[in-house]
């Protein structure tokens, strides 16, 4: 509210005071017209001036904080970024080898009761569909018989060319056969499931087998042998009777372990 300096009454709220000269401003709590004291105008602009000032300063102080402070997290950001770009790359974990990282037998039908340790095995022929015997030769046409290898030890091998845990094993009979045959010791392969005679050659061709060989196409002795994995080993001593029947592939080690205390019998 505006009022002249002469004057004397109080203005009332809101009243309008015509033809003001050297106004002075009274400031009003409220309408219920408790006037406080009168204020100098041009005080009143320095002190508004003063606070816009202050205000003024403390939003750039607030922007340059925020500008610094953004900056700080850009640079941090970055300086991680750095980091984990340069950082080595750790070498994973080694992997931990199972207790036996040999290869098993591959089974190739049900499993059935095989023969026993102790039990004579039925001769190396088989039944065929007719019912007559079916003699097993070898791969250059000889016939083969137990009987015929009566006071030898004998090793009786059934495999496949294309089973891989055969393939692991052959070496380590040819290798057994090499070192014992002029102990007494025979090695005989059975190939099964062999599609013809010329596949099995061709095996025995790579590995240079020096042992006896016979294609057992029809799966004859497979089946009179009750065989239902490969390779199945069975070991006979010089009397023709099985000592140990080992289902998979063996090692140097183990043949050399199985066959040692039967060459050592006369």
């Amino acid at each position: 509210v505006v009022a002249p300096r002469d004057h004397c009454g109080v203005p009332a709220w809101g009243q309008q005071i015509p033809d003001a000269d050297h106004p002075r401003l009274y400031l009003f709590e409220h309408e219920s017209n408790a006037l406080t004291k009168p204020l100098d105008i041009g005080a009143a602009f320095a002190r508004d001036d003063a606070l816009a000032m202050s205000a003024s300063v403390a939003a750039t102080a607030l922007h340059f904080a925020y500008v610094l402070g953004a900056a700080a997290l850009i640079v941090a950001g970055t300086a991680v970024a750095l980091l984990a770009a340069t950082a080595p790359i750790a070498a994973p974990a080694p992997s931990v080898a199972p207790p036996d990282a040999r290869p098993t037998q591959y089974a190739i039908g049900d499993v059935v009761e095989g023969l026993a340790v102790g039990q004579r095995p039925p001769e190396l022929s088989g039944v065929g569909p007719s019912g007559s015997t079916i003699p097993a030769t070898t791969l250059d046409g000889r016939a083969i018989t137990l009987a015929g290898l009566r006071g030898k030890v004998v090793w009786v091998d059934f495999w496949a060319s294309w089973c891989p845990p055969c393939q692991a094993e052959t070496p380590v009979l040819r290798d057994l056969y090499e070192r014992d045959r002029g102990r007494g010791l025979e090695v005989v392969a059975v190939s099964v499931q062999e599609s013809t005679a010329d596949d099995v050659r061709r095996y025995v061709a790579t590995y240079a087998l020096p042992y006896p060989v016979i294609a057992d196409l029809s799966g004859a002795v497979f089946r009179a042998w009750r065989v239902y994995g490969l390779p199945t080993q069975f070991i006979l001593d010089r009397d023709g009777v099985i000592r140990a029947v080992v289902q998979g592939p063996v090692d140097a080690a183990t043949a050399a372990a199985l066959v040692e205390p039967l060459l050592a019998t006369p």
